[in-house]
């Protein structure tokens, strides 16, 4: 099941980041089709990092019978870096919950550097990692996050005040 639901909320994500972008009232403004583009580069970190071989689309509208086609790997993980790099700096300093700022975005591409060796199978070129540290010194050096005092306070019920939270997605139980 988890699988299952990985890949049916990650597209149902993607979908919906696809039909407001699609609007172009929403994508011209540049934040908000910075977020969304954002939140729907994460759904295919999520997706890419599970399975890999997936299929990648950014339309909203298809014509009747579209059935979607596997994209090659190397080519969604270059879609997703090139997605991430062309809105970096354009999702906001802010740290809310829930909210995708810059420094979620820089923690993505080093996520995206930091496993490609791993991903691809090849460790003949190390200036992946390089480039993953290049993203976290951004994050370091942007002085909006340190260590919490306590290990114990990141697993508490309302951890927004956390220094530690680059992105933090907020969940109710009802």
């Amino acid at each position: 099941a988890h699988f299952g639901e990985a890949w049916s909320r990650c597209y149902a994500g993607i979908n919906a980041c696809n039909k407001l972008l699609a609007d172009e009232r929403l994508s011209a403004n540049e934040a908000t089709n910075a977020q969304l583009r954002a939140y729907r580069a994460l759904y295919y970190y999520i997706l890419f990092d599970l399975f890999r071989n997936i299929p990648l689309d950014t339309q909203y509208e298809h014509e009747d019978g579209w059935l979607p086609e596997q994209s090659d790997p190397a080519d969604t993980f270059d879609w997703i870096v090139e997605e991430l790099k062309a809105i970096k700096g354009k999702c906001g300093d802010k740290v809310e919950m829930g909210k995708i700022n810059n420094y979620a975005v820089n923690t993505l591409l080093a996520k995206m550097y930091l496993n490609h060796n791993a991903w691809f199978r090849d460790h003949s070129d190390d200036s992946w990692y390089g480039l993953a540290i290049d993203e976290c010194n951004e994050i370091i050096n942007g002085g909006k996050f340190s260590l919490a005092n306590s290990y114990s306070g990141n697993f508490k019920e309302d951890i927004s005040g956390s220094p530690e939270i680059i992105f933090g997605i907020p969940f109710e139980f009802k």
